[in-house]
């Protein structure tokens, strides 16, 4: 029972260090840049539209939320969705960065807040019995090892 506490109290440190919190960050950062920032410059104009839809009535057909308006990057006759659809990625990669580095910096400042306002703990009262019976299980298992 002890050592499962020890091994709980072990496994929720690991998880919650800044390491593995920008590692997740970081991995759900890559997968919004390429499930939702790269579409628009990626994905070819093939589909079937009517004639008289310019480039600008397809964007805003195809793509519902914008943040480029096709009206920023053309000229009214003649609207460029490759223009666009650069302009488009670009804007939803600075996006993808912005939230990047504002999770990283809550992350760190988390953590390096939570480093100084944490005390130390000059006897170990809270945690001596849990921490005695495990330096004793790994003395034991030490001793054990060295007996086979």
């Amino acid at each position: 029972m002890v050592l499962k506490h020890v091994v709980d109290i072990r496994l929720r440190s690991q998880l919650a260090t800044p390491r593995s919190q920008l590692a997740a960050l970081t991995l759900a950062s890559f997968a919004a840049a390429w499930f939702w920032a790269l579409p628009p410059f990626l994905m070819p104009l093939l589909h079937i539209q009517p004639s008289s839809w310019t480039d600008a009535d397809l964007v805003r057909h195809l793509w519902h939320f914008r943040l480029i308006q096709p009206e920023w990057v053309g000229s009214p006759p003649h609207y460029d969705y490759l223009r666009w659809g650069q302009a488009e990625t670009l804007a939803r990669l600075a996006v993808v960065l912005l939230g990047w580095l504002g999770g990283a910096s809550w992350i760190l400042r988390c953590h390096w807040q939570g480093r100084k306002a944490t005390p130390p703990n000059p006897a170990g009262a809270v945690d001596a019995p849990i921490t005695r019976q495990f330096h004793n299980l790994s003395r034991w298992r030490h001793a054990t090892d060295q007996h086979r």
